[in-house]
């Protein structure tokens, strides 16, 4: 019960931030990374974490940001997408377009059509199941809009053929205790030019919305320091 208390605190101290950003800022700069790490634009990235509490669609649509332009078109089959983690980051519904599709088979159409528009500047898609023929078609669809694709999938996918020019692995870390803020493990599993392996820790920044990305052993190497 404690536990639960302490997360419902630290979500409306999130969203209390967000508010107040927003007041006094207008939209946000989303994200800073490391030169190391990444979101290619004009391509396709899978995302891969455990379960909606991971918050892998929050850091996915964050970084994502930071490599289109354009229209922000969320297609959202299986209704995981909440206002608060969008505002979180930034991101105002008003700014964006929330697609619901009926079944997978809808939810494939409203994802290739709006990776294929060239308004369109980012396409994100948590989706449980891609066959083969699905990978390509989003894949040749994002080369002919010319945005950037995230499909957010369960962990379980990495077993499975990889049709995207990145895949990132997403690990929940413990929240910075004296701000909350929340922190992640990428894994690199693939990325072209890359060695599979590599790691990075992220931070999102409540207060601000951006992201920044290092690389896990100079997180570690900053956090002892600090100690």
């Amino acid at each position: 019960m404690q536990q639960s208390t302490s997360k419902r605190a630290e979500t409306i101290a999130r969203l209390e931030a967000a508010i107040r950003r927003r007041e006094h800022g207008g939209r946000p700069r989303a994200a800073s990374s490391s030169h190391r790490f990444h979101v290619e634009p004009h391509s396709l990235v899978e995302w891969l974490g455990d379960g909606d509490g991971s918050g892998v669609t929050t850091l996915a649509l964050a970084l994502g940001r930071t490599a289109s332009e354009g229209q922000t078109v969320l297609v959202d089959e299986s209704r995981v997408l909440h206002p608060p983690a969008l505002l979180e980051i930034g991101l105002d519904l008003h700014e964006g377009l929330v697609l619901r599709p009926r079944d997978p088979r809808e939810a494939m159409w409203a994802a290739e059509q709006s990776l294929r528009n060239p308004a369109v500047g980012l396409v994100l898609w948590p989706v449980d199941r891609l066959r083969s023929h699905q990978g390509r078609r989003a894949k040749l669809a994002v080369e002919r809009g010319g945005g950037v694709g995230l499909l957010v999938r369960p962990w379980r996918a990495r077993k499975e053929a990889c049709w995207a020019d990145q895949r990132f692995l997403v690990s929940p870390l413990p929240s910075v205790a004296a701000s909350g803020n929340r922190r992640w493990r990428i894994e690199v599993a693939y990325r072209r030019g890359s060695v599979p392996g590599e790691t990075f820790e992220a931070t999102l920044n409540h207060e601000t919305g951006r992201v920044c990305v290092v690389p896990e052993l100079a997180a570690a190497t900053s956090s002892r320091r600090a100690s």
